[in-house]
């Protein structure tokens, strides 16, 4: 019998070079969650639960620093491909973590019918998926990892919401990320 190599010494480099880059990109994407967290407690402080809210900001902030002690791990000048990509793998199971926190986060936050919370949590679903894009861009897979676990949270917890706005803001991410789409062609003809 034959057996079938499933990774070559090619996509190993091709996906460590990957990960070299997501590497690089872990510092800016930290200060970026950590601001937009910031920001949602600042504009919901009066509109949801505080205690609530506080320690979803906590437990968020924690895991961003376990991402940061993660990036710190390692110095990606001195390590063969294997180390690098094992690196990826954990990176990946802290921004699934990260991502179900972000989620039960927005879904605890949710208030029916308060219009005001609604949209701010909805306008960061969308800075949230649509900014992580460029960070995590190198590596498909680890993009998913970080968005698909938040935005199946949201979008269930809008849908078992009775309220008009859990019903027709599923729909607004999607629209949003279909106009990013379209018009991609046109910034790169300017």
């Amino acid at each position: 019998m034959h057996s079938v190599q499933l990774s070559s010494p090619t996509t190993n480099s091709v996906l460590a070079e990957q990960t070299r880059i997501l590497h690089r990109q872990v510092p800016s994407s930290l200060l970026g969650g950590i601001t937009a967290a910031t920001i949602i407690v600042f504009i919901c402080w009066n509109s949801v639960n505080n205690l609530l809210m506080l320690c979803w900001y906590l437990i968020a902030i924690a895991a961003s620093g376990l991402r940061y002690l993660h990036y710190r791990h390692i110095d990606f000048a001195d390590q063969g491909d294997a180390l690098i990509i094992n690196w990826l793998k954990v990176n990946r199971l802290l921004l699934i973590l990260s991502s179900v926190i972000w989620g039960a986060g927005l879904w605890l936050l949710y208030i029916p019918d308060n219009l005001q919370v609604t949209l701010i949590l909805l306008l960061f679903i969308c800075v949230l998926v649509s900014g992580s894009i460029g960070p995590l861009s190198s590596n498909f897979t680890t993009y998913l990892c970080y968005t698909l676990p938040m935005v199946v949270l949201v979008f269930a917890k809008l849908q078992f919401t009775a309220s008009i706005y859990g019903h027709l803001l599923p729909f607004t991410l999607p629209l949003f990320l279909s106009l990013i789409h379209i018009s991609e062609p046109t910034r790169q003809e300017a």
